[in-house]
């Protein structure tokens, strides 16, 4: 992190109904112009790429001082220390329900992360993309079956220590 850090460049994302963080390492990339984002729906969010915003003067990892702050600045760039910090405030009233999309991930191009943000940052395209993982993993875990007489057996035999195996190698 040390010698790359000056080397990322970050800037707004374009998002429709959200926001987000595009960043790009130019630090012995071989010329790759992969793009990592971060992006949140919502109407009322901001963002941030410096990481001493995000942390505060006196702040920490643990208790970072943008969680007390009602907006974010919207700073991107380089030549900073670069973090990707996403805000969405949303006011409930009793009953009230809303539900915020995060999207990470990384794009071949800046325009590829753009895509995919704009693909995966609504409710139903998380929502039938998270069923589609769900359905791949029980596909995956499903083909063996371990019955013991120790149920928290059976969960870690039939489910966690598979995945892990398979997610890790």
């Amino acid at each position: 992190r040390l010698s790359s850090a000056l080397h990322v460049v970050t800037r707004p994302a374009c998002v429709h109904q959200g926001c987000g963080i595009l960043a790009t390492n130019h630090y012995g990339s071989n010329g790759s112009e992969q793009t990592a984002f971060f992006a949140v729906s919502g109407a009322q969010c901001t963002f941030t790429a410096d990481r001493r915003e995000f942390l505060g003067r006196n702040g920490s990892r643990y208790r970072p001082a943008a969680m007390a702050q009602g907006a974010l600045s919207e700073k991107t760039g380089a030549g900073f220390d670069p973090c990707a910090a996403v805000q969405s405030v949303v006011t409930l009233i009793d009953g009230d329900r809303q539900t915020l999309v995060f999207a990470l991930g990384i794009g071949n191009n800046p325009q590829e992360a753009e895509a995919l943000i704009a693909r995966y940052l609504n409710e139903t395209a998380a929502q039938s993309e998270l069923a589609d993982v769900h359905r791949y993993w029980h596909q995956m875990l499903d083909t063996v079956i371990v019955n013991t007489p120790d149920a928290a057996v059976n969960l870690l035999a039939n489910g966690w220590l598979l995945y892990q195996t398979l997610a890790c190698r």
